[in-house]
């Protein structure tokens, strides 16, 4: 886990399945979302995700620009289930 820039990170993980990728992705957006300060003018309002995999023949930018559109379509569907 690193930070890419501004308030994305990137997790790395090995050999996992998307169902178990999106698991781990709940799993951590409860945990923040529990540690949030609930009197602040700045609680964590959410977190978006998008889960893209490395394939044999895939280049960084290719699995980069795939996440990128998983997390956006994510942020989208959170906000419109709101």
């Amino acid at each position: 886990l690193f930070r890419f820039g501004g308030d994305e990170f990137l997790l790395v993980s090995y050999g996992m399945s998307d169902d178990a990728a999106e698991k781990r992705m709940q799993e951590i957006q409860a945990r923040l979302l529990a540690l949030a300060p609930q009197n602040t003018n700045l609680p964590i309002a959410t977190v978006s995700w998008g889960i893209a995999k490395f394939e044999q023949d895939s280049s960084f930018e290719a699995v980069m620009r795939l996440a990128d559109h998983k997390l956006y379509e994510h942020k989208m569907a959170s906000r419109h289930s709101i």
